[in-house]
């Protein structure tokens, strides 16, 4: 790939580098880090992890239906079948935790670096440094509603740095922060629904079902965060590449 190929490539010459933004504010393009590859990384782990919360959902349904026998009669090799069955919920839920992990580090990561860039594309007086808009993510109370105005904020300032306080953000937001908030509230009752209902079949099969639910939610919140950082960095790679030409423009 040559450099005009590549939007991210940066002028050799440190003093030509900076660009004048219509607010004034200096844009310097040589600290601007490349987001696609861990955008793409990202992305592989987030389908990875769609894929397992499919995986999560059958395994569920096979318990609620492994579960009805003990009401409508037991069937053969009961016993061998539920050990199966407890080993396969074992395996799925650690996989999930696994990918889960991995997937939330990239992707945060990736959050880091595009709210970073904003700042050398220009945009100021954003309310969250790099370093919060990830960190809000695990303040109690407050992560309910900072990081999604972190995250909004920086895809303002992708779109528009020098005026990103008028940019209006778009609805997929709130539609990924919709589906992660409700997610974060099945996981914590499901958490907690046996110590509740007890252990009797009844509660069994009402917990595998609020299971199911919670994977189905994180799957599609997921997929919603999928959509936002894709047209994140797509938009912040646009902007890099128009401010570039203004920048070959000047000089």
């Amino acid at each position: 790939m040559t450099t005009q190929d590549n939007p991210f490539a940066f002028n050799a010459d440190p003093d030509k580098t900076q660009v004048a933004t219509s607010e004034g504010a200096p844009a310097d393009l040589s600290q601007v880090v490349p987001p696609q590859a861990l955008h793409s990384f990202a992305r592989f782990s987030l389908i990875l992890f769609c894929l397992v919360s499919v995986l999560s959902m059958g395994s569920s349904l096979m318990q609620v239906s492994l579960l009805e026998e003990v009401r409508t009669g037991i069937g053969p090799d009961f016993d061998a079948r539920a050990t199966a069955n407890d080993n396969r919920e074992l395996g799925v839920t650690v996989l999930n935790l696994l990918i889960l992990i991995v997937a939330g580090i990239v992707s945060l990561k990736l959050l880091h670096r595009l709210r970073s860039n904003v700042d050398h594309l220009g945009a100021r007086e954003l309310e969250s440094t790099p370093g919060w808009s990830v960190g809000w993510f695990f303040v109690p109370i407050a992560n309910l509603w900072k990081p999604l105005g972190a995250t909004r904020q920086t895809w303002q300032a992708s779109i528009s740095p020098e005026s990103w306080q008028s940019v209006k953000a778009p609805g997929i937001l709130g539609v990924w922060w919709f589906f992660w908030i409700v997610a974060s509230v099945v996981g914590r009752v499901s958490s907690r629904f046996e110590t509740i209902a007890g252990e009797g079949i009844d509660a069994l099969v009402s917990g595998t079902w609020i299971a199911f639910g919670h994977s189905m939610l994180t799957m599609i919140a997921a997929l919603c965060y999928m959509s936002v950082l894709k047209q994140m960095t797509e938009t912040q790679v646009e902007t890099f590449h128009k401010l570039s030409q203004s920048q070959t423009s000047r000089f």
